[in-house]
This record gives C-alpha cells, structure tokens and sequence, in this order.
C-alpha cells in the first residue's frame, strides 16, 4: 500500500469523511435508484481496495461514486477496466438484442449468477428495456 492516498481517498479525506460514512452513502443512493445493495461488509472490503489503488471499482460503483462526491471518475482517479467496458457493451446488447463485436483477444466473458452484466446497467440502460431486471 502506498503512503501517498488515491484520488478517491484524499477526496474522501477533504470532504472530511469517515470510510464508514461513504459506505452507508453508496448503499443508500444504490437502494435509492431500486437496487439492492450489497452488503456493509462487501462495499467496505471494496472501498478499501479502491482507496488503495489495488482494484478499479466495479461497474455499479462508478456512477454512485461520482454522485456521492460530485466529481467524474477521471476526476476521482477511478477508470473502467477495458474489460468491464467490454461486458457493459455486451450486456447492453442483450438487452437490445443488437449484435456487438467483441474482439478475438478479448477471451470468455464470464456472467455470475449474481447478474453482474445487467447490474452493470441499471443506472444507464435505455427505457425501452425498464422492465428487465
């Protein structure tokens, strides 16, 4: 772990903060926009990794983070790993039922029986697909 803090963290810190407190904010504006969130232990375990610059926050996090601090991701130092952008695009066109071309190098993408893929979209699909879950 680095001694210097990630965007995220010093944002976290200016805004005077306690990693508990951003916890409870992630978990109320996803319940807000009719998700479930995920558990207190699993977004802390996560933030903490954020914070650290060990991992990118996943797809679900990106738009909460961005809401909660007011700032874009590049602002926060947070990015979307190609690869999470890649199962958006393909997600995006299950829903749409428009072909995708994913790249040879690209490899397998893996969907989780926990919904991954479309949990990826609940903040940005379009309204025609508002009813698939």
């Amino acid at each position: 772990m680095s001694e210097i803090p990630t965007k995220l963290k010093a944002a976290r810190i200016t805004q005077g903060w306690t990693a508990a407190h951003v916890v409870r904010e992630l978990r109320r504006l996803d319940r807000e926009r009719g998700n479930h969130p995920y558990g207190v232990e699993t977004v802390k375990r996560s933030l903490r990794l954020w914070e650290n610059g060990d991992r990118a926050p996943a797809g679900w996090a990106m738009p909460l983070l961005e809401q909660l601090f007011g700032r874009t991701a590049g602002e926060l130092g947070i990015t979307e790993p190609e690869r999470e952008q890649r199962l958006r695009e393909q997600a995006r066109a299950v829903l749409s039922e428009t072909p995708v071309s994913v790249p040879e190098q690209a490899g397998p993408v893996r969907y989780t029986a926990t919904g991954t893929a479309l949990r990826l979209l609940r903040t940005d699909r379009p309204a025609a697909v508002e009813g698939v879950a």
